[in-house]
């Protein structure tokens, strides 16, 4: 499903009202969503639950889909290659970029001080 849950969600009502679930529509349109996620860890998160219905369904994956939007506006504004620290000490900001080591994939040290 590369579409937003609600928009999915609407589609699926809509092709509902042709089919005769009955009082099954509901638990239908969960099983949709669920088959349909290309998400692995969403598809997961949703397997997990013991009685997952469409309400928790649509709460969940809204949810993942807000974190996913969050996640790339913040990383848009870090920069790609090097990761920044932000570390708050005493009321002040303190950034600083490190780097990964490139032998174990460390970012205390540099490979230059790399032991392994």
């Amino acid at each position: 499903m590369d579409e937003c849950i609600d928009a999915y969600l609407a589609s699926l009502r809509e092709l509902a009202k042709t089919c005769e679930f009955g009082e099954l529509e509901d638990e239908m349109l969960c099983d949709q969503i669920v088959e349909k996620c290309h998400s692995k860890r969403l598809k997961g998160r949703l397997l997990a639950q013991d009685d997952l219905d469409l309400v928790k369904a649509v709460k969940i994956t809204r949810s993942s889909e807000n974190a996913t939007k969050e996640t790339r506006l913040l990383s848009g504004a870090a920069t790609k290659d090097l990761p920044i620290d932000i570390n708050r000490l005493n009321g002040q900001h303190n950034l600083q970029q490190k780097r990964n080591c490139y032998r174990c994939g460390d970012t205390v040290h540099r490979a230059a001080e790399c032991r392994t």
